[in-house]
């Protein structure tokens, strides 16, 4: 490994700003690839790659003459290219059979039912037939996701709830998705749900933090906030945090940023799903370190560099809740909401779309225009 400390990010939208900014901070040198052309972050990198790194080829062929000591992948089309990268590189990452575990929902589902971890019962399908013979034995309503959507964001997630709605929630689905196939999902009707934070070295995860999700109105399955740190009991948390440990280990990951989604039913914490990368947008920074104080990014780059992470307890010392907007205003409520959260003491950082419309409909994370970090005392 060369001593540079070179990273390539992989992803560069305004979400990521504060990742780069701390990352930029500590001394790396940093290499930003993006499909968009006028990426946020490409300004706040010192190298900037207008590429798809969705395009492992192209990928490889642009950063292999670069010296890069580490790739960080922000979502889950990155967590397949650094893999992928990383057996033709000398650079750590997990294999490739452990990120297509971690981010192939038929294969992650698998491995949990095979070690009898909780999690709702599904079927994959692929073509409308096959769709409503699943749906029949499952029931409703249920749940169309795409089975192997990279992305996140609730990309293509759906519940149904009757069978004339199959037709449309499947376009909608299939829309999403690079294979043609749906997973078919139980609908838990959760009595909470919640995200996630590890982070595994030397093969052993800790939890770092739990949130609370709250979703918008069904259909779809997009939060609208999250809320830190979670309200969950000590007990809940306990059943929670052994969960998230046994689902990491059951899909053999021994390092890296780890983000996990489970729910409570009956008092009992079930496996939604898991991304080998941290939450995104401001999660895996600066909100992490909010709460908990613990540099979430920088720990995580240095797993990738073999460096020892430092040790911390994780005892929350903040509050933070990340809103996000979702159409809840109109132009003129928009305005008077914007004057109120630039004189607001308790606003970390807020970002609204310019192209704010409040009569867009909310299917997915992407269709959300914009958020807000409120922060105060415990």
């Amino acid at each position: 490994m060369s001593q540079n400390n070179h990273l390539l990010l992989l992803g560069g939208s305004l979400y990521y700003k504060h990742t780069y900014q701390t990352l930029s901070k500590k001394g790396f040198k940093l290499t930003c690839i993006d499909s968009n052309p006028q990426a946020h972050c490409r300004i706040l990198a010192d190298n900037f790659i207008h590429a798809d790194y969705s395009d492992i080829d192209l990928t490889y062929q642009k950063i292999k003459s670069l010296n890069i000591d580490c790739i960080l992948p922000l979502n889950d089309v990155g967590v397949i290219t650094a893999a992928s990268i990383a057996e033709l590189m000398p650079i750590k990452s997990p294999s490739l059979s452990v990120a297509k575990s971690a981010t192939y929902k038929p294969l992650m589902k698998k491995a949990w039912v095979k070690n009898n971890l909780p999690t709702a019962n599904y079927f994959i399908a692929e073509n409308y037939n096959e769709v409503i013979t699943a749906v029949r034995v499952i029931g409703l309503p249920c749940i169309l996701k795409p089975a192997n959507s990279l992305g996140g964001g609730s990309r293509g997630v759906v519940v149904v709830n009757k069978f004339q709605e199959i037709h449309n929630a499947m376009n909608f689905t299939m829309g999403f998705t690079d294979d043609s196939k749906v997973l078919i999902e139980e609908f838990m009707d959760y009595q909470s749900e919640h995200s996630i934070e590890c982070l595994v070295s030397d093969d052993t995860a800790e939890v770092i933090l739990i949130g609370d999700n709250h979703k918008i109105e069904l259909p779809y399955r997009v939060n609208q906030k999250i809320t830190y740190p979670t309200s969950l009991s000590k007990n809940k948390q306990s059943k929670l945090i052994e969960l998230c440990k046994r689902s990491i280990d059951s899909l053999g990951i021994s390092f890296g940023a780890v983000h996990i989604e489970a729910g409570f039913k009956k008092g009992d914490p079930y496996l939604i799903e898991l991304g080998l990368r941290a939450g995104g947008g401001a999660i895996f920074h600066p909100i992490t370190k909010i709460v908990t104080g613990y540099d979430y990014v920088f720990e995580a780059v240095k797993v990738l560099l073999g460096i020892n992470v430092a040790i911390n307890d994780f005892r929350p010392k903040k509050k933070v809740e990340y809103q996000f907007i979702t159409n809840q205003y109109d132009q003129r409520s928009l305005n008077v909401f914007k004057r109120k959260i630039k004189n607001n003491s308790r606003v970390y950082d807020y970002h609204i779309e310019q192209s704010y419309d409040p009569d867009k409909k909310i299917k997915t994370g992407l269709d959300r225009q914009g958020y807000v970090i409120f922060v105060e005392n415990l």
